[in-house]
């Protein structure tokens, strides 16, 4: 059933073309959302259109993308351009329950080109369990979670830290809270700091590696306000 999906979705990507439905891209482009009416001035297919590379990373080309994460991907064969990464997506969203879970982002875009809603017709975990390293497992609590902060943090003095650091928030409410407010930003034991950083398997960092990004991302989950301490 993937397989005829996939290849479904390559004729009718292609179909879109044929058509120049310019008119259809446009009703994409502003369908839940006011912000982005821009046209195409020439159509092309779907995958490789303004909409569809900008929103998943892709060059104008639909030929590199450098959000690549293969542990995460359940094919990696998405990463190869962009138009089979629409057609293994569309895989994932029609034949995968939880998609919407997984990747809530994709399944939005995808509801949007295919006029569904099946982004909000699944109910996900609230409770989700995640590892935080040296300081154990624990929970995410999906009901409390208010708010999500980028921070960016000025360059350090050892090489690594020379161009500076950014981090994701999770701003959690603790759990004696009966309203969820922003109140809860003063909850700052409860809060968790997200943190890519290089996987370095060696004793010595390569400094030209880490400056190219040859270095394998890792995901990092600590307290924030252990974070926040190693940062002031």
């Amino acid at each position: 059933m993937g397989l005829i999906i996939h290849e479904t979705v390559h004729l009718y990507d292609l179909s879109m073309k044929k058509q120049k439905n310019k008119k259809y891209m446009r009703q994409v482009q502003v369908r839940g959302s006011n912000e982005e009416r821009e046209e195409t001035k020439e159509f092309t297919t779907i995958a490789k259109s303004n909409f569809y590379t900008n929103k998943f990373a892709w060059n104008r080309w639909g030929k590199s993308n450098k959000n690549k994460n293969p542990i995460r991907s359940a094919d990696s064969y998405e990463f190869k351009n962009s138009t089979e990464h629409f057609a293994v997506n569309s895989e994932f969203y029609f034949l995968d329950p939880s998609f919407s879970c997984k990747r809530p982002f994709t399944a939005r875009i995808f509801d949007r080109i295919y006029n569904l809603a099946k982004a909000k017709d699944i109910d996900c975990l609230n409770d989700i369990p995640i590892r935080m390293g040296a300081f154990g497992h624990s929970t995410i609590k999906v009901d409390q979670l208010i708010a999500i902060d980028y921070i960016n943090v000025d360059e350090g003095d050892d090489v690594a830290s020379s161009f500076g650091h950014s981090m994701i928030r999770l701003v959690i409410c603790s759990e004696k809270r009966k309203v969820r407010s922003l109140e809860c930003y003063k909850d700052i034991s409860n809060h968790l700091a997200l943190s890519f950083a290089a996987n370095v398997t060696t004793k010595n960092i390569e400094v030209m590696k880490g400056v190219f990004g040859s270095y394998k991302s890792m995901l990092t989950i600590t307290p924030f306000i252990k974070k926040r301490a190693n940062i002031i």
